[in-house]
């Protein structure tokens, strides 16, 4: 069910091992390798969502993890993290309160090593599209983030080439 909710057009990026059937997007092979976090990270979540919030902190924390809730870049910027300590940042694409060329333009920016991951409905196809072309490392429909949460957020990203 879930491969079928997939715009086809998504098919010329690779295919990673986030589920058995499920399949993430992503541009740049080194995304794909994943090494257990050595060490407690901080991970940014771009939402407005109370109710997936608070599932999302509770695999966070289970990590040993630190989740910091943001609705734009200006909250996170006040929040002075150092650039190596922010690893991965998740954007739920359902808060339109911000602009996706934006915030993953500054996140490259001011975070050079973070793992950019969006997610939105699986009908929202111009929003998936819109992500990738954004400059998200890994594009997912909401089901598909749900079921392999906790694979995205206990793991840190290899340093990239």
């Amino acid at each position: 069910m879930m491969a079928a909710a997939v715009p086809e057009r998504f098919e010329v990026f690779r295919r990673c091992c986030l589920g058995r059937s499920g399949r993430c997007f992503y541009k740049t092979p080194s995304v794909h390798g994943f090494a257990r976090a050595t060490g407690s990270m901080k991970i940014v979540f771009f939402s407005s969502d109370l109710m997936f919030q608070s599932r999302v902190s509770s695999v966070v924390r289970q990590g040993g993890n630190e989740l910091i809730v943001v609705r734009d870049v200006d909250s996170l910027r006040e929040r002075n993290i150092p650039a190596e300590a922010l690893k991965i940042a998740v954007l739920d694409l359902s808060l339109k309160s911000i602009d996706l060329n934006d915030v993953i333009g500054a996140l490259k920016k001011d975070y050079p090593e973070v793992l950019v991951v969006a997610y939105g409905a699986h009908v929202d196809v111009e929003a998936l599209e819109n992500a990738q072309r954004a400059g998200a490392d890994i594009v997912l429909t909401r089901g598909q983030f749900d079921r392999d949460m906790a694979r995205i957020l206990a793991v840190e990203p290899n340093p990239r080439p």
